[in-house]
This record gives structure tokens, sequence and C-alpha cells, in this order.
């Protein structure tokens, strides 16, 4: 056991990877439908490309989607209202009326100071409440039907169906009852000859017919009910059937629009069937060997061609993450028969990637998911052609993100892609513009715009997993960032310094391949440490006092030294993100303050000097863009000391210094290559001389 334990220990990197593998796999598997797939691909217009196929079993032939979903519409625009009758209603209503009437009688007397009724009035009273209920008793005696907006849309030639004591009545058009409005308007018209009768009864008439006083009251349920029957019999009803062992369609022949049906028909009802048990365990079995396939040709791109994002547990759980959500969306879309799955925004993927990663990425990500759910779609091919473009030009349409407008213009050219792709394939099988459904349009326009969640979903997965997108990137270069601002205030001329350090590395990163925006960023940051003190460092000693000269070499070295940790510090105060603190960190790698080292070696030559005290704390720089910052910020600190800027001597200080550098071994980490390094070396000569404006000597003709 204690060997298990530390077998696990030692492996369990490997372990947890291989958990984030099986993981993927099962939670896939689980969610596809265990159903038999149709092997055969089919369009419109298109010749059979595969052998004559006969009806193994008899076949129902279906209308088509269009057919039904033109009757579905007929159906539901004119469906059947139905209405329940309330018997006590008139009853509540005119013992409301009796109360309401009796307050007001009682208000009236109280207000002409009368504590008895004479017989007049008395009887008056008692005409108002016969009055009153006889006009009540002859609405609700009509019918007082609830206002609905099924109602309204009803003309006056439709009928409706009021249910009483659970049946059905005869039918019922609009001026066969009362609404409120034109049950008001009967009282009021009986009561026009009395002014008396009418100023007395119709304020109490309108206060009970109120929007609940009605007696025919919309039966919603009843309504559902009914129509959801009529379409269940529209789906199943056949327009003919094809017999057992009748041919439906012969090689070469073209799929008119009756094969087309006949195909559809066919197909329905082959995955349709309810499998054996033994069947559905060789579907799932068949199931996880593809779904292992694309995963695992997911993790070998990551192992031979992306090492760095393998070895990182997050980043690689982040890449499997999104295959999972984007799995789980479309399971979701295709169990709602009204919802389209181009509906999910799937062009999302490698915006959202590349974001993070690189452009290569990015796309393999996207193919993996389009891979995997093409499984689950109809009509694959087209799906997995429109998003395959559709995934290459939101990668074009996003790479090097610098502006806001970009994502809205990527937007735009992903709901154009998606809608010429369709436009031309429907003129490939139809063959009619009229057969275009302008509904597949409003999906893609739906799909393209929540393109725009990116920046929710980029900053959201950078809080998640510790990720720095292009955007955090820009926003940290901002030169009126509150920290670069007090670089600028406190050191000036390390802010210049690191300005023209940014200038350097961008250009040499370009020259090789990397990441322009990150490196200059991090340039940008590099040297914050010297903020606290900035009159230690050269290019700050603007007044000629040079602070050294009062201190020992070790301590002068310790200050230099230190701004590197300083550095560290600041920037987890002021939040700057991690990959850009690694720059901070790796920029002078475990090189010597050299200055101060030769300085005690030739004050104290007979004496041992302490190296480690003149060291750097490191770590030497571990990718291409830490190594190149190295390079251009210790030519661009060397080059101020030139006390003659020529061509010649430029040359002389890259090569030395680099050179330098590359005998202590600080690029052994990082992924550069000695050509690489020449290329870099070349520009940052160039840059160097163009910064001291240095003309280029050619040799005479």
């Amino acid at each position: 056991m204690k060997k298990i334990i530390e077998r696990i220990r030692n492996n369990h990197d490997a372990l947890y990877k291989a958990m984030l593998f099986v993981g993927t796999i099962a939670f896939v598997v689980f969610l596809m439908p265990r159903e038999v797939s149709f092997k055969y691909e089919f369009q419109k217009n298109k010749p059979w490309h595969y052998d004559n196929l006969y009806a193994p079993f008899d076949v129902p032939i279906l209308k088509n989607g269009e057919e039904i979903k033109t009757e579905r519409e007929k159906i539901v625009s004119n469906k059947t209202l139905y209405f329940k009758y309330n018997r006590n209603k008139k009853e509540e209503q005119i013992i409301l009326f009796d109360q309401l009437l009796s307050a007001d009688i009682e208000d009236e007397n109280h207000r002409a100071h009368k504590t008895q009724h004479d017989e007049d009035i008395a009887e008056l009273n008692k005409h108002y409440f016969a009055l009153g209920e006889e006009i009540l008793s002859d609405i609700y005696k009509k019918g007082l039907v609830e206002l609905s907006d099924e109602l309204d849309k009803l003309n006056d030639t439709t009928a409706f169906y009021v249910i009483k004591d659970n049946v059905v009545a005869s039918a019922f058009y609009k001026e066969d009852v009362f609404t409120l409005k034109t049950a008001f308007e009967f009282a009021e018209n009986t009561l026009q000859t009395n002014i008396s009768e009418k100023e007395t009864l119709l304020p109490i008439i309108e206060k009970v017919l109120q929007k609940d006083a009605a007696n025919i009251i919309y039966d919603t349920k009843k309504t559902e009910l009914v129509l959801a029957n009529e379409l269940s019999k529209l789906e199943v009803a056949a327009v003919g059937i094809i017999s057992e062992g009748q041919s439906i369609i012969k090689r070469g022949d073209i799929v008119d629009k009756q094969k087309f049906d006949m195909l559809n028909s066919y197909k329905a009802k082959y995955e349709s069937q309810t499998l054996e048990k033994n069947k559905r365990l060789l579907v799932l079995l068949a199931q996880i060997i593809l779904i292992a396939i694309a995963i695992g040709g997911f993790f070998l791109y990551l192992f031979f061609f992306r090492r760095e994002i393998f070895n990182n547990n997050k980043h690689l759980f982040f890449l499997l993450l999104l295959v999972n959500l984007f799995v789980l969306a479309t399971i979701v879309i295709l169990h709602f028969e009204r919802l389209n799955v181009y509906l999910i925004p799937f062009c999302l993927v490698p915006i959202v990637v590349r974001s993070f990663f690189d452009t290569r990425t990015a796309f393999f990500s996207h193919i993996i998911i389009l891979m995997i759910i093409g499984f689950m779609v109809s009509d694959s091919f087209t799906f997995i052609f429109s998003q395959f473009i559709a995934g290459i030009v939101a990668i074009f349409g996003f790479v090097n993100y610098r502006k806001r407008a970009q994502l809205f213009i990527t937007a735009g050219l992903i709901f154009l892609t998606y809608s010429v792709i369709f436009f031309a394939v429907s003129l490939l099988q139809e063959g009619d513009l009229n057969q275009i459904s302008g509904r597949n349009f409003t999906w893609f326009a739906i799909s393209a715009g929540f393109t725009m969640f990116a920046f929710p979903m980029i900053y959201a997965f950078e809080k998640m997993f510790g990720f720095i997108s292009d955007i955090t990137l820009l926003e940290l270069a901002d030169t009126n960032n509150t920290l670069l601002r007090e670089l600028s205030l406190k050191a000036p001329g390390t802010f210049q310094h690191s300005l023209q350090v940014a200038n350097l590395a961008e250009a040499a990163i370009f020259k090789v391949g990397g990441n322009a925006l990150l490196i200059r960023t991090a340039a940008l940051y590099h040297d914050v440490g010297k903020m606290e003190r900035p009159m230690y460092f050269i290019e700050n000693q603007a007044t000629g006092v040079n602070p050294h000269n009062e201190l020992s070499t070790e301590e002068s070295a310790r200050i230099i030294i230190t701004h590197v940790i300083r550095g560290i510090e600041i920037a987890k105060k002021y939040r700057v993100p991690e990959q850009i603190i690694d720059f901070i960190r790796t920029h002078h790698g475990t090189t010597r303050a050299e200055f101060f080292y030769r300085k005690a070696m030739n004050e104290f030559p007979d004496e041992t000097i302490d190296e480690k005290l003149y060291t750097y704390p490191g770590p030497i720089p571990f990718s291409k863009e830490s190594a190149v910052l190295m390079m251009a910020d210790s030519v661009e600190a060397a080059s101020r000391a030139l006390k003659e800027v020529n061509s010649e001597k430029i040359e002389q200080l890259v090569e030395r210094v680099i050179n330098k550098q590359i005998e202590e071994q600080q690029f052994i980490n990082a992924d550069i290559t000695l050509k690489e390094i020449s290329q870099i070396k070349k520009m940052l000569k160039k840059m160097l001389m163009n910064i001291y404006h240095v003309r280029i000597e050619y040799p005479n003709s």
C-alpha cells in the first residue's frame, strides 16, 4: 500500500492528465444520445452515390419540414379557443351590487341628515335595487366574457367554445356575448331615459363590472391541450408508405423532392428504432472509441507541438472545459425542437483560445469541438464546413487585437460567412431562390451577436485561470497606467530606458516570432523596482552626483540587485499579472553586477571576492520573450556608456553583451535557437544605429 501511495505521489501529474482525458471522454459520451446514426449522406438535386437502397421494413412517408412548418403555422394561427363558464359569478356580482348600493344610499341619507326613510324614499330605493339587479341579470344571462389577447385576434365570424358543467356547449361568436365595454354600454343605454336612475346606478354598475367580473373565462389549459393534440396528429400524418423490399432509390438517381422526402422518412424511421441492450452497448462502445480518438488527437497535438500547454494542468483543464461546455450547449439546444444548432456561437472558441494562446492552438481546439459535435447534428458536412470557415474568419478577424471595433467587425464577418455559405448550399440543394428559408439568417445573426460575449468570457477566464489576454496587455501598456505614471515621475530616466527597451524588444521578437504585445508590456514594467532609489541608477543621475561614491562595492551591488526584488513586490502591490512579474524576475537572470564586481576585485586584489554578493538571484529566462527582453535591456543599458557611437562600436557592443550571456548559459531554459539569436543581434544593431542616428559606412566602390 505504501508503494502504491508513493508511486501515485511520484506520478500525480500524469495521473491528473489521465483523469482529465478519461473524464472528458466520459462526460461527452454520457451526453451523446444512444441511437444508431444514418450511414448515408444525401443532398437534394444531387446524385445518389451509394448502392441501390431498398426498404428493410415498411416506412411511412412523412411530410417534409417545410410542409409541416406551413401547416403548423396555419393550425396555430387558427386554433380553437375554449372558455369556462362560472355559474356563481352572477349571484356574486349581484350581492356586490346590493352592498355598494346600500352603502351609497346610507351615505346620501347621512349627508341629508335624515334618520328615517319615508315611504317614497323606501319605494324609490327598492326600485333602484330591482332595476340594477335586472340589468346585471340580463348581462350575465347573455354572458360576460373575459378580455384576452387571444379573443381580440378572433374575427366576428370565428367561433369559440364555452364549457359548461364539463360539457362543450355550442359555438359562440363575439356578438353573442358581452365584453366589459359592451356590457357597460348596455347598462348606460338602459338607464338613458331616467337621469336620476343613471346618476345613481351607473357608477355602481361600473364598479361591479371590473376585469374579474366575467362569467366566461379563457381556459388556457384546454386550448393548449387541444392545440397540442392537433399538432401531434400533423407530425405523424403520412402522405404515403414504402413497403418492405420496395426500392427507395437507385445508384446514380438524382435526389429530387420525392426521393428526398422518402430518404428523410426512411432516415427518421431508421434512427427512431429502439435498440436492444446488446446493440446499445455496441453503440456506446463506438462512441467511446470515436470520442477517445478525437480527444487523444488533441492531447497528441499539445504534447508534440505545444508542450508548455500540455505540461500546465491549468491550461489543459481550461481547453477541455471549453470542449465540455460547447458539447453540453449543443445537447441542450438539440432538445428544443424550435431552436437551431447554429444559434450556438461556436466561433467564441477560437476567439477566446486565441486571446490566451497561439493561433494554431485556437484553430485546433475549434476543429476538435466541431468533429465531436458533427456526430450529433444532422447534415454534419454542411455544419462542419460552415463552422470551419467561420472559425478561420474569427481567428483572422481577432488576431493582433488592438481596437474594440475589431470584435464588432469580426462578428459582422462571421454573420456574412454563415449567410453566404448557407445561401450557396441552399442553391446547390434546391436550385430555387424561393426555397431559401429566411429564418436561418436570424439564427446566424443571433450567433454572431453572441460573439460579443467574448469580452466577458475572456475576463472571467482570466480571473478563474490566471491568464493574461491581449486586452489586458493593452490596458497595462497604457503609459497613463497608475504604476507607469508613478515610474515616469519618480524615475524619469528609468522610464525612458524602459520605453527604449520596449521598442528594441518588440522589433526583435517580430523578427523571430513571438508575442510582441506581451514583451512590449513587460519591458515597460521590468525596472519598476528602481522607483524607490532612483538616484542609485545612472540613467536618473541628471545632476552628475553619484551616491555610490559614498558606499562600498558590496552595498552598491546590493542596492542594484535589490531592484529586482523590490520590482516584484511593487508589481504585486499594484496587482500586475504574474506573467509580467516573471519578466521582472528574469530580466537579469543570474548575471553579475559586473561594474561593482570588477571594482571590488581592483580595490582588493589580494582578497577573495564572494561572487554571490554581486550576482542576481535569477531565475534565468524560460521563454523566448523573456530571453529577448534580457538581451534588449542589456544592450540598451550598455549603449548609454559608449563614449563614441558608430556602427563598429555598436556591433562590438551587441556581440560582446549577448555572447557573454550565452557563455553564462542564460538562455538554456528558453525556447530559442542560435539562428534566432543571430537574427536578434542584427535587429538590435539596426535599432540602436537608428536611435543614435548612426550612418552605415559603405565600402568605396
